[in-house]
């Protein structure tokens, strides 16, 4: 009789943290919690023994929206955190929010919209964060459930088409990036400068890695 009412209040205790709140002793790799109104993704969790505070378990996370810092703190089995269901959505810039010059527009197929912080663009470089090139951009957003409100996103698009609208001369022809390791800063149709080879001349369309705005090679044209 005492073992059948023990494991009865171990269950109705359980229940108090069902939705929002959950164990520690249950959370595990790739979920998602709360931390001081941050959201983290869980590493790695590490249970461990002892003697005098009985069972610690220690979680290994990263921060999400941008700034990826690592977190690592202990707690007791009996600790609980708020966890957060996701849902991905893949969405489309749309525009620059009228009062905040660090929100960012997107909207998905059925026509929501989402603000998004420039910095949680961390795969994009700042200069292509720019209303000609996001619009060649499609971008996954991952979703707090209960609110809607995106806290972390991360680029599908991985290379654009850009045209370059001003390239200076260069001492001498260069027939290809093989040829000669001469390179020069030309200006694109976004008002982006990158380096590229020699050889690329005004009105050429080229393809730019987004990740950090390098050349990767001569674009299709449209």
């Amino acid at each position: 009789m005492f073992r059948l009412l023990t494991r009865r209040y171990q269950y109705v205790s359980r229940l108090r943290y069902y939705g929002t709140e959950e164990y520690v002793n249950k959370l595990d790799r790739g979920d998602f919690f709360k931390e001081n109104n941050k959201y983290m993704r869980v590493d790695k969790v590490v249970h461990s023994k002892q003697a005098r505070s009985g069972a610690v378990i220690t979680l290994d996370a990263e921060e999400m929206g941008g700034s990826k810092k690592s977190f690592s703190k202990k707690y007791r089995s009996n600790d609980t955190l708020e966890v957060v269901d996701v849902e991905n959505t893949n969405v489309k810039y749309k525009g620059q929010d009228e009062d905040d010059y660090d929100l960012l527009i997107f909207e998905n197929e059925e026509n929501e919209e989402y603000k998004v912080s420039r910095s949680m663009l961390t795969d994009i470089d700042s200069r292509f964060i720019n209303e000609t090139d996001l619009g060649k951009i499609e971008i996954t957003l991952r979703l707090d459930s209960e609110t809607n409100e995106p806290f972390d996103a991360w680029v599908i698009t991985q290379t654009i088409t850009c045209t370059v609208v001003d390239s200076p001369d260069v001492s001498r022809k260069v027939a290809s990036d093989r040829a000669s390791p001469i390179t020069k800063k030309v200006v694109l149709d976004d008002g982006a400068s990158v380096t590229v080879p020699g050889h690329v001349d005004t009105g050429d369309k080229i393809l730019i890695k987004l990740k950090d705005g390098s050349y990767m090679g001569k674009g299709d044209d449209e």
